[in-house]
Protein backbone atom coordinates (compact mmCIF):
# COMPACT_ATOMS: atom_id res chain seq x y z
CA UNK A 1 0.00 0.00 0.00
CA UNK A 2 1.37 3.44 -0.89
CA UNK A 3 -0.21 4.95 2.25
CA UNK A 4 -1.48 3.58 5.56
CA UNK A 5 -3.41 5.61 8.15
CA UNK A 6 -2.53 4.51 11.68
CA UNK A 7 -4.75 6.97 13.52
CA UNK A 8 -7.62 7.79 13.70
CA UNK A 9 -9.88 4.96 12.53
CA UNK A 10 -12.70 5.88 10.22
CA UNK A 11 -15.95 6.13 12.15
CA UNK A 12 -14.25 7.55 15.23
CA UNK A 13 -15.84 10.12 17.57
CA UNK A 14 -14.12 12.99 19.32
CA UNK A 15 -14.97 16.08 21.35
CA UNK A 16 -11.86 17.91 20.16
CA UNK A 17 -11.86 20.76 17.64
CA UNK A 18 -8.96 19.18 15.74
CA UNK A 19 -7.71 15.69 15.08
CA UNK A 20 -4.25 14.58 13.96
CA UNK A 21 -4.06 12.14 11.07
CA UNK A 22 -0.98 9.95 11.46
CA UNK A 23 0.41 7.26 9.19
CA UNK A 24 3.19 6.20 6.89
CA UNK A 25 3.64 6.15 3.14
CA UNK A 26 6.07 5.50 0.33
CA UNK A 27 9.07 7.82 0.28
CA UNK A 28 9.02 11.19 -1.43
CA UNK A 29 5.32 11.15 -2.45
CA UNK A 30 2.83 13.79 -3.42
CA UNK A 31 0.53 13.45 -0.37
CA UNK A 32 -2.47 15.67 0.34
CA UNK A 33 -5.12 15.69 3.07
CA UNK A 34 -8.27 17.66 2.23
CA UNK A 35 -6.34 19.15 -0.67
CA UNK A 36 -3.49 20.44 1.49
CA UNK A 37 0.07 19.23 0.94
CA UNK A 38 1.47 17.04 3.73
CA UNK A 39 5.14 16.63 4.58
CA UNK A 40 6.48 13.05 4.76
CA UNK A 41 9.76 12.51 6.62
CA UNK A 42 12.71 10.41 5.48
CA UNK A 43 11.19 7.33 7.15
CA UNK A 44 7.84 7.71 5.43
CA UNK A 45 5.99 9.00 8.51
CA UNK A 46 3.53 11.88 8.49
CA UNK A 47 1.25 13.73 10.91
CA UNK A 48 -1.27 16.37 9.90
CA UNK A 49 -3.83 18.24 12.04
CA UNK A 50 -7.33 18.64 10.62
CA UNK A 51 -9.87 21.12 11.98
CA UNK A 52 -13.28 19.57 12.61
CA UNK A 53 -16.81 20.93 12.47
CA UNK A 54 -19.50 19.71 14.86
CA UNK A 55 -21.07 16.60 13.35
CA UNK A 56 -19.66 14.32 10.65
CA UNK A 57 -16.44 15.29 8.89
CA UNK A 58 -15.07 13.67 5.72
CA UNK A 59 -11.28 13.66 5.49
CA UNK A 60 -9.94 12.98 2.00
CA UNK A 61 -6.42 11.57 1.64
CA UNK A 62 -4.68 11.35 -1.74
CA UNK A 63 -1.23 10.04 -2.61
CA UNK A 64 0.63 9.60 -5.87
CA UNK A 65 4.23 9.75 -7.08
CA UNK A 66 5.70 13.16 -7.83
CA UNK A 67 6.05 14.09 -11.49
CA UNK A 68 9.80 13.86 -11.07
CA UNK A 69 9.60 10.28 -9.76
CA UNK A 70 7.11 9.29 -12.46
CA UNK A 71 9.60 10.30 -15.13
CA UNK A 72 12.68 8.99 -13.33
CA UNK A 73 13.96 5.90 -15.22
CA UNK A 74 15.34 4.47 -11.97
CA UNK A 75 11.98 4.69 -10.15
CA UNK A 76 8.72 4.58 -12.21
CA UNK A 77 10.05 5.27 -15.69
CA UNK A 78 6.52 6.36 -16.78
CA UNK A 79 5.22 2.83 -16.16
CA UNK A 80 1.45 3.37 -15.93
CA UNK A 81 0.80 0.14 -14.04
CA UNK A 82 3.39 0.96 -11.38
CA UNK A 83 2.21 4.56 -11.13
CA UNK A 84 -1.39 3.36 -10.79
CA UNK A 85 -0.42 1.04 -7.96
CA UNK A 86 1.31 3.93 -6.17
CA UNK A 87 -1.75 6.18 -6.52
CA UNK A 88 -4.41 5.86 -3.82
CA UNK A 89 -7.43 7.68 -2.39
CA UNK A 90 -8.65 7.12 1.18
CA UNK A 91 -11.55 8.66 3.08
CA UNK A 92 -12.02 8.94 6.83
CA UNK A 93 -15.32 9.78 8.53
CA UNK A 94 -14.81 11.48 11.88
CA UNK A 95 -17.64 12.78 14.07
CA UNK A 96 -17.12 15.73 16.39
CA UNK A 97 -19.61 15.67 19.25
CA UNK A 98 -21.45 18.70 20.54
CA UNK A 99 -20.88 19.99 24.05
CA UNK A 100 -22.44 17.55 26.51
CA UNK A 101 -23.04 14.89 23.84
CA UNK A 102 -21.76 11.43 24.70
CA UNK A 103 -20.08 8.96 22.37
CA UNK A 104 -22.59 6.19 21.56
CA UNK A 105 -21.58 2.75 22.75
CA UNK A 106 -21.74 -0.61 20.99
CA UNK A 107 -24.70 -3.00 21.19
CA UNK A 108 -24.63 -6.73 21.99
CA UNK A 109 -27.44 -8.79 20.47
CA UNK A 110 -28.12 -11.84 22.66
CA UNK A 111 -31.35 -13.45 23.87
CA UNK A 112 -32.32 -15.87 26.65
CA UNK A 113 -31.94 -19.50 25.63
CA UNK A 114 -33.41 -22.94 26.40
CA UNK A 115 -31.00 -25.87 26.20
CA UNK A 116 -31.79 -29.59 26.40
CA UNK A 117 -30.31 -31.55 29.25
CA UNK A 118 -27.03 -33.10 28.15
CA UNK A 119 -26.66 -31.00 24.97
CA UNK A 120 -23.51 -29.06 24.16
CA UNK A 121 -23.67 -25.31 24.78
CA UNK A 122 -21.56 -22.66 23.06
CA UNK A 123 -22.24 -19.27 24.68
CA UNK A 124 -21.21 -17.39 21.51
CA UNK A 125 -23.64 -19.16 19.17
CA UNK A 126 -26.06 -16.62 17.70
CA UNK A 127 -24.53 -13.69 19.60
CA UNK A 128 -23.51 -10.59 17.61
CA UNK A 129 -22.37 -7.03 18.29
CA UNK A 130 -22.26 -3.76 16.33
CA UNK A 131 -20.71 -0.38 17.03
CA UNK A 132 -22.44 3.00 16.85
CA UNK A 133 -22.01 3.08 13.05
CA UNK A 134 -23.46 -0.38 12.54
CA UNK A 135 -20.10 -2.04 11.89
CA UNK A 136 -19.91 -5.71 12.86
CA UNK A 137 -17.63 -6.14 15.90
CA UNK A 138 -18.83 -9.62 16.85
CA UNK A 139 -15.26 -10.95 16.88
CA UNK A 140 -14.49 -8.61 19.80
CA UNK A 141 -17.10 -10.14 22.12
CA UNK A 142 -15.76 -11.57 25.38
CA UNK A 143 -17.56 -13.98 27.70
CA UNK A 144 -17.09 -12.57 31.21
CA UNK A 145 -19.12 -15.26 32.99
CA UNK A 146 -20.70 -18.55 31.98
CA UNK A 147 -22.32 -20.66 34.72
CA UNK A 148 -24.13 -23.07 32.37
CA UNK A 149 -23.93 -26.77 33.28
CA UNK A 150 -25.95 -28.84 30.82
CA UNK A 151 -25.62 -31.96 33.00
CA UNK A 152 -28.06 -30.46 35.52
CA UNK A 153 -31.48 -28.91 35.06
CA UNK A 154 -31.81 -25.31 36.17
CA UNK A 155 -31.39 -21.65 35.30
CA UNK A 156 -27.95 -20.23 34.58
CA UNK A 157 -26.47 -16.98 33.31
CA UNK A 158 -23.98 -15.82 30.69
CA UNK A 159 -22.43 -12.33 30.76
CA UNK A 160 -20.93 -10.77 27.63
CA UNK A 161 -18.72 -7.73 27.06
CA UNK A 162 -17.57 -5.88 23.94
CA UNK A 163 -15.50 -2.74 23.30
CA UNK A 164 -15.44 -0.67 20.10
CA UNK A 165 -12.61 1.29 18.49
CA UNK A 166 -13.54 4.36 20.55
CA UNK A 167 -13.00 2.47 23.79
CA UNK A 168 -16.72 2.45 24.59
CA UNK A 169 -17.88 -0.77 26.25
CA UNK A 170 -21.16 -2.63 26.55
CA UNK A 171 -22.20 -5.65 28.62
CA UNK A 172 -25.22 -7.93 28.43
CA UNK A 173 -26.48 -10.75 30.62
CA UNK A 174 -28.80 -13.54 29.44
CA UNK A 175 -30.58 -16.42 31.18
CA UNK A 176 -29.99 -19.97 29.99
CA UNK A 177 -32.49 -22.62 31.07
CA UNK A 178 -31.39 -26.25 30.98
CA UNK A 179 -34.44 -28.51 30.82
CA UNK A 180 -35.18 -32.21 30.36
CA UNK A 181 -36.41 -32.89 26.85
CA UNK A 182 -39.16 -35.50 27.22
CA UNK A 183 -39.56 -37.88 24.28
CA UNK A 184 -41.69 -36.35 21.58
CA UNK A 185 -41.54 -32.89 23.10
CA UNK A 186 -39.51 -29.79 22.46
CA UNK A 187 -38.43 -27.42 25.24
CA UNK A 188 -41.14 -24.89 25.98
CA UNK A 189 -43.84 -26.76 24.03
CA UNK A 190 -46.54 -28.87 25.73
CA UNK A 191 -48.34 -31.53 23.69
CA UNK A 192 -51.86 -32.18 25.14
CA UNK A 193 -53.95 -34.74 23.25
CA UNK A 194 -56.72 -34.76 25.91
CA UNK A 195 -57.64 -31.15 25.19
CA UNK A 196 -58.01 -31.96 21.48
CA UNK A 197 -60.47 -34.80 22.32
CA UNK A 198 -62.68 -32.41 24.31
CA UNK A 199 -63.10 -29.89 21.49
CA UNK A 200 -66.61 -29.75 19.91
CA UNK A 201 -66.82 -31.97 16.81
CA UNK A 202 -63.51 -33.63 17.55
CA UNK A 203 -63.18 -37.35 16.87
CA UNK A 204 -61.92 -39.17 19.94
CA UNK A 205 -58.46 -40.59 19.52
CA UNK A 206 -58.42 -44.30 20.40
CA UNK A 207 -55.79 -46.98 20.47
CA UNK A 208 -55.18 -48.51 17.05
CA UNK A 209 -54.68 -52.03 18.50
CA UNK A 210 -58.26 -52.29 19.88
CA UNK A 211 -59.82 -51.23 16.57
CA UNK A 212 -57.93 -53.88 14.63
CA UNK A 213 -58.95 -56.57 17.18
CA UNK A 214 -62.68 -55.85 16.84
CA UNK A 215 -62.56 -55.65 13.05
CA UNK A 216 -60.90 -59.09 12.97
CA UNK A 217 -63.63 -60.67 15.10
CA UNK A 218 -66.34 -59.13 12.87
CA UNK A 219 -64.73 -60.56 9.73
CA UNK A 220 -64.55 -64.03 11.29
CA UNK A 221 -68.25 -63.96 12.25
CA UNK A 222 -69.27 -62.79 8.77
CA UNK A 223 -67.22 -65.54 7.11
CA UNK A 224 -68.72 -68.19 9.43
CA UNK A 225 -72.29 -67.09 8.69
CA UNK A 226 -71.69 -67.27 4.95
CA UNK A 227 -70.24 -70.77 5.31
CA UNK A 228 -73.24 -72.21 7.21
CA UNK A 229 -75.73 -70.54 4.86
CA UNK A 230 -74.01 -72.09 1.84
CA UNK A 231 -73.89 -75.54 3.45
CA UNK A 232 -77.59 -75.42 4.37
CA UNK A 233 -78.57 -74.71 0.76
CA UNK A 234 -76.55 -77.67 -0.48
CA UNK A 235 -78.23 -80.04 1.99
CA UNK A 236 -81.69 -78.86 0.89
Amino acid sequence: MPVVVLDPSTGSYTKNETITVRGNSMLDPNLTINGESVVVDENGNFAYAVKLNVGKNDIAIHIEPTEENKNNPDIFNNNEEAIGFATKDLNLEITRLEEGEEIPGPVINAEDKIVNLGDEFNPLDGVTAIDALGNDITEKIEVLENTVDTSKEGEYKVVYKVADDNGKEATREIKVTVTKNEEGKKPGIDIKHEEDNNKPGAIPKTGGTNVIYYIGIALILIAGGMYFTFKKKNIS
